[in-house]
């Protein structure tokens, strides 16, 4: 006698096509109580090489600039601090650092991700809201300003659901 081991997926078909032979068909779980109880490794990325919402401050002001990058939040950084070095003003932080003399400090005291991990068709408007939301708290560095006046932000921030961290 032969003992064939299958999954236990379409049970009787099998049995169907060997019912006329010498062969005896032992069914096993696709899920078994291994599978279960395995360890399973999470796969978390450090904040800085994900991408997303950020926030740089300048260490002087405590004031911050609010951008959005498809890229490595220290590629970015990275980009920022060499603007200050060649006095390029490419972006507005840059800008703010040189025109007012200000310092900036290390990435882990100075930039943050507020929101990763979003379809990239939402990274505007949420970057949108985070500007307009900093912009009225006066913690957003001059020369950033919102790009346009938009009612839906405020009717947000009054109703109290301004963004959260993740």
């Amino acid at each position: 006698m032969l003992v064939f081991g299958a999954l236990f997926v379409g049970r009787w078909a099998i049995t169907k096509l060997f019912k006329n032979t010498n062969i005896n068909i032992a069914f096993r779980p696709a899920t078994t109580t291994e599978k279960f109880l395995r360890h399973k490794t999470l796969y978390t990325t450090p904040e800085y090489d994900r991408s997303g919402i950020y926030t740089i401050s300048c260490k002087t002001c405590q004031k911050a600039y609010v951008r959005q990058t498809s890229r490595k939040l220290s590629t970015r950084r990275q980009e920022h601090i060499r603007y200050i070095r060649n006095n390029d003003p490419k972006s507005a932080y840059s800008l703010h650092i040189l025109n007012h003399n200000h310092e900036y400090g290390p990435i882990q005291d100075t930039m943050t991700l507020i929101k990763g991990g979003e379809k990239q068709s939402m990274l505007l408007p949420l970057e949108q809201l985070y500007i307009h939301t900093m912009h009225n708290k006066d913690e957003l560095i001059p020369e950033q300003t919102p790009h346009e006046h938009n009612p839906i932000y405020e009717v947000l921030q009054n109703m109290g659901r301004t963004p959260q961290q993740t």
